[in-house]
């Protein structure tokens, strides 16, 4: 299986280079907002085209949740580069699309999420969470996220 991941973008739009129909796969790991170099218009510009081609291969393209999208979604915690002129077309991106994104992505034994899982946050947060209906760890942190 030929697989492509992309992370952290920030606006940029070198994902391009790739032509989709050679991936069997292509993961996006988040954070595809925010950056101390570009534009609104371009970060935004360059987001709703990672949707589009999201809506284009919906099985193909995996849409990751990185902590700058979550810094749009809840208010309380802002990541570095937070931009109020952009915060109301995020958020407007992320809940009208929010059937496309999911915080992990797992393929057997191999898990995909924007920053990795510390063991003692598993322990501490994740392992009780586990339920028998959870198909893999992903299914766990995908329910556990939307749970909230």
């Amino acid at each position: 299986m030929k697989t492509a991941t992309w992370g952290d973008l920030h606006g940029h739009n070198n994902w391009k280079t790739m032509n989709p129909v050679d991936y069997d796969l292509i993961i996006f790991l988040g954070d595809y907002v925010d950056s101390f170099v570009l534009d609104d218009k371009s970060i935004i510009s360059n987001f709703r085209e990672i949707i589009r081609l999201k809506k284009k291969y919906p099985k193909k393209v995996k849409l990751l949740i990185g902590n700058h999208e979550t810094s749009y979604l809840f208010p309380a915690y802002r990541a570095s580069g937070y931009r109020p002129s952009m915060a109301k077309i995020v958020v407007k991106l992320l809940t009208q699309n929010a059937g496309l994104f999911q915080l992990a992505y797992q393929l057997g034994n191999i898990l995909w999420t924007h920053a990795g899982i510390h063991q003692g946050f598993y322990d501490l947060k994740i392992k009780s969470g586990i339920i028998d209906s959870d198909i893999d760890l992903a299914a766990t942190l995908n329910r556990l996220y939307l749970e909230g």
